[in-house]
């Protein structure tokens, strides 16, 4: 993943603006990009032997059984050599795909709580007020509680995981607005602001063109303020408000797991304002320690290491974090 944060930054390596120098042996002084791509092919190409084998030796674990891995594996149209290779992509992809993104959607989340800790007390209740804390959420709660679905609208826009999304190579000659985009040029979307970015014949300027994840006109006021009441109309999800599509990025090249990834932080989410407190840090001195809020920069996008607090929010709160651990 930290190779393709890195190679996704388009202008990052110069034979991105030079594609002739791809014809370097690696060797050669400014090479370096290409030792660079031969490491990041190793690990690409080891993964998926990785978690396969990590699927093969765990096959009698209970905790394996409720996986897909597991499931897949049990039927015996899977144990074929073509299949399995299948079925090893896959879950390499699955793994992949999810490992960082996910991660720093729910890092942006716990920012967010730690920050604005009447949201979570919100959030909170209206969870309570469904599950009465007799139980862990379900995904069949997710039409019930419509305040934890604007959090997950709002975590996705306030801080996208990938603002400029990935770059783009533009197949045809085209043309936009008068400018005339050459085929290979390279198109970086910007989910974060108001503009695409293109690189046409290697050199970049910016084109206005609609406003996205913090469109004043589309989201309110404040952009830049976690408010998950903008998705939010009577209690429940406004329509007229648009989902953070963006956020996932552009045309035929759009995450294809975007279900997946907001099912999981959806339910992160749940779990997590169900049974704990997010509350700022105190240092030893009994001093509150203040989240910079800094996020960094480059092709993923994630808050900078900060300190939190989380503690469950009771004791039954506790036992049912012990019988979900025990029942996975």
């Amino acid at each position: 993943m930290a190779g393709l944060a890195a190679a996704g930054n388009a202008g990052s390596f110069l034979v991105d603006s030079f594609p002739v120098l791809q014809y370097l042996p690696s060797w050669f002084p400014g090479a370096d990009f290409k030792r660079k791509a031969a490491d990041w092919n190793l690990s690409v190409k080891a993964m998926p032997h990785v978690t396969m084998k990590f699927v093969h030796d765990s096959m009698d674990s209970d905790t394996l059984s409720h996986s897909i891995a597991y499931k897949y594996m049990e039927e015996k149209s899977v144990r074929s050599p073509e299949k399995e290779e299948i079925l090893r992509n896959v879950l390499a992809t699955l793994y992949a795909a999810g490992s960082d993104t996910t991660v720093s959607a729910l890092s942006s989340f716990l920012l967010a709580m730690t920050q604005n800790p009447d949201i979570q007390r919100k959030a909170q209740e209206a969870i309570d007020d469904v599950i009465e804390c007799h139980r862990l959420p379900e995904f069949s709660d997710y039409k019930s509680i419509p305040y934890i679905n604007a959090i997950l609208k709002e975590v996705l826009r306030w801080r996208a995981v990938t603002p400029l999304a990935v770059p783009h190579s533009v197949s045809r000659d085209d043309e936009h607005r008068g400018y005339h985009i050459p085929k290979g040029s390279i198109v970086v979307g910007n989910a974060w602001c108001v503009s695409v970015v293109l690189l046409p014949s290697r050199l970049a300027f910016s084109l206005p063109i609609r406003a996205m994840l913090n469109d004043i006109s589309v989201y309110g006021e404040n952009p830049d303020v976690f408010n998950p009441d903008r998705f939010l109309k009577d209690g429940n999800i406004n329509p007229d408000i648009p989902h953070p599509q963006e956020a996932f990025g552009f045309g035929r090249r759009i995450c294809p797991g975007q279900e997946v990834a907001e099912a999981s932080i959806w339910m992160n989410i749940a779990s997590i304002l169900a049974v704990f407190d997010v509350t700022k840090a105190v240092d030893d001195n009994g001093h509150v320690v203040e989240p910079s809020g800094e996020f960094t920069s480059g092709m993923l996008c994630h808050p900078v290491p900060f300190e939190c607090d989380i503690r469950p929010r009771t004791m039954h709160a506790v036992s049912l974090i012990q019988s979900g651990i025990h029942g996975l």
